[in-house]
């Protein structure tokens, strides 16, 4: 039996399904304003979209202080509150789910279009963009009133309050209905036949269903978890048995050990004892959400675990209130991220990432490479890589001193033992038919770094030409090469927004750009390729290169827009 081994942490974070978007979903606002402020009130927001999935930006914040939370279609927890400073704007994503019926399956069908709630104790929306998910990966939830999106207070779900534990790609589509059973959601159409057509490759399906199985056998009851395994499988998605939440019934003796508590139907049948055994046979992971949940209740004891269920309200000791659904909800996010599915990693010091690498391949997990190591990643055990040659760069960079009529340059690094500044610099020397030397300098103190290039540019005033390894060090040379009076021009490796506009202004004469970005955007999504369907970029023998590519004052103004936003 593994644990639940999908991370959120791989976007959850592994890398988003592409997802077509319906042409009626694309259409929605043609021909008006975008989804926007303009669709809102100082409680609430509608926008008038069809089923999809949206991605939701806001900008929160006022005059005065605030801390603002957002709840949506029904009751679901979508942004917790968030604090914002007198004057101060904080920027939140999320991505939510719009579907009809927009609650439980079997219940009203609510209103149409995307309904938002903005709530919490000073609330400030000062900005809201909608617009549709092209990128965006899903969490099916397949369960009972437990899991559902509760349509009335005080009953909450803890699959209502789960989405505001994620980011901006992954959306909750809760289909969790009241009263169910294994084997009345299979047989209901609305239900798992409705399900199964949603699920996309890749999907999470996480099910917990047990509460309400209270006369199904245990061969019954093994048959239906193996059909919902089997079902999501077929489409290409990623079932998880989630063993139920405790009933809060406590023994004499203060713990939860009896049946009523630990879900053993009155057939002898224990419901969470089955469902980690068939997640052992079968191979799928598990979120032991009995264990953790009975832990935490034990732990609160019989006055203090009230709160979480509907005790004082209902004398309900099955379903939870707001805080024990959000509660639950924290202890599932726990539970996706306690493994990973693969790692990215970079080997600027290879030597020290061995014993890591190591450890995940023992354990079953991929490891891919970026960014730096390019000469040690197949013998690190690493299944592929995504970057550039340093020593291609440095050779690119060396030609393109020789093409600017330079004589002398000082090539500076910012961190000793890292193997890709070095195989920079080294390549740099190798094509640069003048002199090159190289200056090593403090990386974790940008004043000592200033003072250091300007330092070597008074002892050696004919250095014509600085080249860094990180955009915030060409901005120190530009700054240091004022100081020590000299003429020499800077160039560097890598790219930010800040020195993009060195570039524009003419300070930096060029960045070699590796685009980190893709770096990591191409292995999260290489390694999701991997574990759904096999693939192998460069068949894992070959690197793939996302560089050099050199940017200058003639071609800054393409990528302007692009470092701003932080991608380049």
């Amino acid at each position: 039996m593994r644990r639940f081994s999908t991370a959120v942490l791989a976007a959850l974070t592994l890398a988003a399904t592409v997802t077509a978007v319906p042409a009626a979903q694309a259409r929605a606002h043609g021909g008006r304003a975008p989804l926007g402020i303009g669709d809102c009130t100082a409680t609430a927001c509608h926008f008038d979209v069809p089923s999809g999935t949206y991605d939701v930006r806001v900008v929160l914040g006022g005059d005065t202080a605030s801390s603002t939370s957002l709840t949506g279609e029904t009751r679901r927890a979508l942004l917790p509150e968030t604090a914002a400073p007198a004057g101060g704007r904080v920027v939140r994503s999320f991505t939510v789910d719009v579907r009809t019926p927009e609650g439980e399956p079997t219940g009203a069908a609510g209103t149409a279009g995307l309904d938002l709630a903005v709530g919490g104790a000073a609330p400030a929306l000062a900005d809201i963009r909608v617009t549709p998910a092209r990128h965006a990966r899903q969490i099916l939830l397949v369960g009972d009133s437990t899991v559902c999106d509760q349509p009335a207070e005080p009953y909450t779900g803890w699959g209502q309050q789960l989405p505001q534990y994620l980011r901006k790609g992954v959306s909750v589509a809760n289909h969790a209905d009241s009263g169910e059973s294994t084997v009345t959601y299979l047989g209901n159409p609305l239900l798992w036949a409705t399900v199964r057509t949603l699920i996309r490759p890749g999907d999470l399906v996480l099910i917990q269903l047990a509460h309400n199985d209270k006369t199904t056998d245990e061969a019954t009851y093994r048959a239906n978890l193996e059909t919902l395994v089997a079902g999501a499988r077929e489409k290409g998605g990623r079932p998880v048995l989630v063993t139920p939440v405790v009933r809060r019934w406590f023994s004499a003796d203060g713990t939860l050990n009896n049946p009523t508590a630990l879900l053993v139907n009155g057939l002898g049948v224990d419901h969470p004892a089955v469902i980690r055994s068939v997640a052992a046979a079968q191979d799928v992971p598990l979120i032991d959400l009995t264990a953790r949940t009975k832990e935490l209740v034990e732990s609160l004891g019989v006055e203090g675990s009230k709160a979480l269920y509907l005790y004082n309200e209902k004398r309900d000791n099955t379903h939870t209130s707001v805080h024990g659904a959000t509660v639950f909800a924290g202890l599932v996010r726990d539970a996706i991220a306690d493994r990973v599915d693969g790692i990215a990693v970079t080997l600027a010091k290879p030597q020290a990432m061995k014993s890591p690498v190591a450890r995940a391949r023992a354990a079953g997990i991929p490891v891919v490479g970026l960014n730096s190591g390019i000469d040690a990643w197949r013998s690190a055990g690493l299944v592929e890589y995504f970057g550039q040659d340093e020593s291609v760069a440095g050779r690119a960079v060396g030609d393109k001193l020789d093409g600017l009529g330079a004589k002398h340059a000082l090539c500076v690094i910012h961190e000793r033992g890292n193997i890709a500044l070095e195989a920079r610099c080294a390549g740099v020397k190798k094509t640069f038919t003048g002199e090159t030397e190289m200056l090593y300098v403090d990386g974790t103190d940008m004043d000592a770094v200033t003072t250091t290039v300007a330092a070597r540019l008074r002892q050696e005033p004919d250095i014509d030409e600085v080249i860094t390894n990180g955009a915030q060090f060409a901005l120190a040379a530009v700054k240091a090469a004022d100081q020590a009076d000299s003429g020499a021009k800077v160039a560097t490796f890598d790219l930010n927004k800040d020195l993009v506009t060195a570039v524009r202004e003419g300070s930096v004469q060029f960045a070699v750009d590796q685009q980190p970005y893709l770096q990591g955007y191409l292995a999260v999504d290489a390694l999701w390729l991997y574990k759904t369907n096999g693939n192998l970029s460069g068949g894992g023998v070959a690197p793939v290169l996302t560089g050099p590519a050199f940017v200058t004052k003639t071609n800054v103004a393409e990528v302007a827009r692009f470092a701003a936003a932080g991608t380049r």
